[in-house]
């Protein structure tokens, strides 16, 4: 996995936000602090001697191991290169704590004998439940490809449609 810097050819030197410089707004350059020359923004693998380290540590601290985790996994698959960006971790973090909310709001609800009643749910029900066993179909064989950040995209895929649903069914 690399993360974002910024090269400056003047000075030969990289520089990495937000430590070195404020990252520029979209759509602009950065200007490097000492010479005031554009930099060149490059995806690096992440090293000490660049400066661009993402520490285990400080990603535990903030977001958890799980996060961390489930993000390495989901930048791409692990024979691939990826960028780190901070906002994809935000992101999964968002993700993962639904997940938790789904499951804590709904688990007191929950049926064992779930299957027996499927056909009495109507069409919604079902539809659900094919998604579901879509989604355990699709995980299963991407794990055993290794394409663990596909997986984890249907698993978002399915939360998206098991949230207003339990919504619904908890509302009755």
């Amino acid at each position: 996995i690399g993360k974002a810097t910024y090269w400056c050819s003047s000075c030969r030197k990289y520089l990495n936000p937000p430590a070195d410089l404020a990252a520029p707004e979209a759509g602009k350059t950065a200007a490097c602090p000492s010479c005031e020359k554009s930099l060149e923004r490059r995806v690096e693998k992440m090293s000490k001697s660049i400066g661009n380290l993402v520490t285990a540590d400080s990603m535990c601290q903030t977001y958890g191991a799980d996060t961390a985790r489930t993000y390495v996994l989901f930048v791409g698959p692990p024979d691939n290169d990826g960028e780190w960006r901070d906002e994809g971790v935000s992101g999964v973090y968002r993700f993962l704590n639904r997940v938790w909310r789904l499951v804590a709001l709904h688990v007191e609800g929950f049926d064992p004998d779930w299957r027996n009643h499927v056909g009495e749910g109507g069409e919604e029900y079902k539809t659900v439940r094919r998604k579901v066993h879509q989604t355990a179909q699709k995980v299963t064989r991407d794990i055993e490809r290794f394409a663990f950040n596909t997986g984890i995209s249907a698993m978002m895929e399915l939360v998206n449609v098991l949230t207003p649903f339990a919504e619904r069914i908890g509302q009755k």
